[in-house]
């Protein structure tokens, strides 16, 4: 007999909800007001309550996925050995692979780099700031490490570690219970005393879990890395993807990888959370209508280009130098690190042209200058098309929308033999977009930039 798919969480607190709610309201015998009353309630229970519940649905989905298996396999042997007709075997095949759950069938997908995600699109900057746990501390003392295990990982030398009050007590309790590896414990409770032991505000006393989860909260928006090696036991904390987790596997260090699925939904959540501005406010519709899109349009055709104009967001300039230089190449994020190492480079190019507030340190400036360009999403202005064309050796032409200038080149400082010429619009000195030439430059401009 086929195993039954069994039902979701919600199900199985429908059940207990059920009884609770027949016995406080007994002339209510429909089932529809019911569920509709259960489902009210369970729109408003938070994780924590729901993941019993949770636990009882994963328990039962791992079950049904073991029978599934038992009698595909059963089933798939059986026809072998008593059909022979190919027919039939071949229906058995395709049945077999319809039956046998997605999850099971999912191929392990690439894994972007997990530190650089949570650096440059969720703006985990420098110095860090790392929670250990005990089992951790546990792990570094046993194994003869130190905190710079940790800095080394995520590769911040200024990381600073901190730990609770509640993870300490709970420390010093396991220490006083058991009487195994009672060395290596007490040099983890020796190293917890010699980090930051953050207060947690807990009138009373609380494990380990329940005090990082409510000190790092749900969004983490004070970004913190959470170090732990409890995976199987702390749902709560490891399923949270706006949570970089530092643990162990296989006896070594790593932090924790997420799949690209995983920094998707991030990238939505932290976004509904913290909604990028828009100062203008000008939207797709209004766009056409605009004079300084019309006045760009009409030079596009006119200069004999071709390429969209569209609103875009702070990556708009480098994700354009990107598609001209070869986006598979220079993806938009290399293109951005090229430019923070130009800048760090060579001061002397650029320093001059970023002027300082009254009584402000023009290095300070500078260094500033150079922190808000290196951040994903920030926009880009003609001193770093400037910086462009030196790094890459190009010729950069931007078609803009001003009234007065219709045409800006960067040529790169001290090359005589170009690489190669980039093509750009500007639309309102913000919105960047790439765009190629469809007919011969020099019979509607009379620069000749090739």
């Amino acid at each position: 007999m086929t195993p039954k798919k069994p039902p979701t969480a919600f199900f199985y607190y429908l059940e207990d909800f059920r009884k609770e709610f027949q016995e406080q309201n007994p002339h209510v015998k429909s089932m529809s007001e019911v569920g509709k009353a259960c489902g009210e309630k369970w729109k408003t229970m938070t994780y924590e309550e729901k993941i019993q519940y949770y636990d009882i649905a994963t328990e039962k989905r791992a079950k049904f996925e073991k029978d599934m298996m038992d009698y595909v396999k059963k089933k798939f042997c059986f026809s072998l050995r008593m059909r022979n007709n190919v027919t039939r075997i071949l229906r058995l095949k395709k049945e077999i692979l319809n039956k046998v759950t997605k999850r099971s069938r999912i191929k392990k997908p690439k894994t972007r780099d997990t530190l650089k995600f949570y650096r440059n699109q969720l703006g985990f900057e420098k110095p860090s700031t790392v929670l250990i746990d005990g089992s951790v501390l546990f792990y570094l003392t046993s194994r003869g490490l130190t905190i710079e295990a940790i800095r080394n990982l995520i590769d911040d030398s200024d990381a600073k570690p901190i730990t609770t009050e509640c993870v300490l007590r709970e420390m010093e309790y396991f220490s006083e219970r058991y009487s195994k590896s009672v060395s290596d414990l007490h040099r983890s409770i020796g190293l917890a005393n010699m980090l930051d032991v953050e207060s947690c505000m807990h009138e009373k006393e609380v494990n380990a879990e329940k005090c990082i989860r409510s000190f790092v909260g749900i969004n983490n928006t004070r970004k913190i890395f959470v170090a732990t090696t409890v995976n199987d036991y702390w749902p709560l904390v490891n399923k949270n993807p706006m949570i970089p987790i530092i643990t162990v596997d296989n006896g070594s260090l790593v932090l924790k990888q997420r799949s690209n699925k995983e920094q998707n939904r991030t990238i939505k959540k932290w976004c509904v959370e913290y909604p990028i501005q828009q100062p203008d406010g000008i939207t797709k519709k209004d766009l056409k209508k605009s004079p300084s899109y019309k006045r760009l349009k009409g030079r596009k055709k006119f200069y004999g280009y071709a390429g969209k104009i569209a609103l875009g967001d702070g990556n708009g300039q480098v994700r354009a130098i990107s598609e001209q230089l070869g986006a598979m190449e220079w993806p938009y994020q290399k293109v951005r690190e090229c430019l923070v190492k130009q800048l760090l480079l060579h001061p002397e190019l650029y320093q001059d042209h970023v002027s300082p507030p009254a009584n402000a340190d023009a290095d300070l400036t500078y260094l500033e200058y150079i922190k808000i360009t290196s951040r994903d999403g920030e926009w880009g202005d003609e001193y770093t098309l400037q910086v462009a064309a030196d790094f890459f050796e190009v010729i950069i032409v931007v078609l803009t929308s001003d009234e007065q200038v219709a045409v800006n080149d960067y040529f790169p400082h001290g090359v005589d033999d170009h690489k190669q010429v980039l093509f750009l619009s500007c639309l309102d000195e913000k919105y960047y977009n790439s765009m190629r030439p469809k007919s011969s430059i020099a019979s509607t401009c009379k620069y000749d930039y090739m």
